[in-house]
């Protein structure tokens, strides 16, 4: 399973326990953005000096076939997307994102799985979300892991599509006064 340590709640020990047992992970900082903050952490020697410069969490490394992108408002599925590797030359360090040479690819709703859309939906109510868009991996055996959920992602070519839908969508819970969720 997938574990998140807040810096502030997990000791050193654990986090070095980790790395003992041969179990990678990787340090981020809180706010981020294209992967540019990620440290791969392999030895316990290196979890202080990414504490030092800011991470304020840290990740378990799970091996991964494919990465999703699962956009989710009010625990209805607006659309999925494929993070796909278009431009092999650029890829150069940890992560799926456009600097690294992936673009996002639209699935048609009919052809999302539905266990993907599940744990999306439960990821976003999990943190008490109106709305997220939700990094899912697929391992090659065993269950899809989330990654994170995203509460502002970056929009840009063909994901525009589904942002339109988004404002639609809370536009029209405005005009009809605001509903509370359903829970």
């Amino acid at each position: 399973a997938l574990q998140i340590f807040d810096t502030q709640r997990a000791s050193l020990e654990a986090l070095e326990g980790l790395v003992d047992e041969g179990r990678p992970f990787f340090a981020r900082t809180l706010v981020h953005s294209k992967g540019r903050d990620i440290k791969a952490i392999l030895e316990p020697w290196q979890i202080a000096p990414a504490i030092a410069a800011g991470a304020g969490f840290f990740t378990e490394y799970v091996t991964s076939e494919r990465e999703f992108r699962v956009w989710i408002y009010r625990k209805r599925h607006l659309g999925t997307y494929e993070k796909v590797l278009r431009r092999p030359a650029d890829y150069k360090r940890l992560g799926r994102n456009y600097d690294n040479g992936f673009d996002f690819s639209g699935i048609e709703n009919d052809a999302v799985p539905e266990e993907l859309k599940e744990i999306s939906r439960k990821a976003v109510a999990l943190l008490g979300l109106d709305f997220g868009a939700v990094d899912v991996l697929e391992k090659r055996q065993g269950p899809l892991v989330v990654l994170e959920v995203n509460s502002a992602p970056g929009v840009s070519g063909e994901r525009r599509k589904v942002i339109q839908q988004l404002a639609t969508r809370v536009a029209r819970w405005a005009v009809n006064g605001y509903p509370n969720r359903e829970e």
